[in-house]
């Protein structure tokens, strides 16, 4: 089954992913706002807490229009207790790799997310926040 999100589908696989994640109910269900997903090149900063920011590392694997994208998920959240970030991001996780098969956007397609793991305990004094990062992977094919 193909999934076509609303308002979609995106131009491509990094809208797609930011878009997925904003519009997930069980994301929202533990706390996290539909506008607290950033991409890691964002010049903006964050008022609110808890967010996940998104960085997409360089192909891994490219074989005609196949490829295969890192993912790092870094979930912030007030500084003191990991515990409602690391179920966000464990969510976020769960979400992407269980439920999000298939996804089509302009510019080809996603057919799935790989797990590739939660990271330790981290904390950013810039943004006053404990910090939770995820591995990720997405698979795909298009430009």
């Amino acid at each position: 089954m193909v999934m076509v999100l609303e308002g979609g589908p995106f131009e491509d696989a990094r809208t797609t992913l930011a878009q997925l994640l904003m519009q997930a109910p069980t994301l929202r269900a533990l706390g996290l706002a539909e506008d607290a997903v950033f991409q890691a090149d964002t010049a903006e900063s964050p008022s609110m807490k808890p967010f996940l920011v998104v960085r997409w590392g360089d192909n891994e694997v490219k074989n005609g229009t196949s490829w295969v994208d890192p993912i790092d998920l870094w979930g912030y959240d007030e500084m003191g207790d990991y515990t409602r970030i690391t179920a966000i991001v464990k969510e976020a996780a769960r979400y992407l790799s269980e439920e999000c098969l298939q996804v089509v956007t302009l510019s080809g397609r996603i057919s799935q997310f790989l797990d590739r793991g939660i990271g330790g305990d981290l904390a950013d004094d810039g943004f006053d926040a404990v910090v939770k990062p995820y591995r990720l992977a997405a698979v795909g094919n298009g430009v």
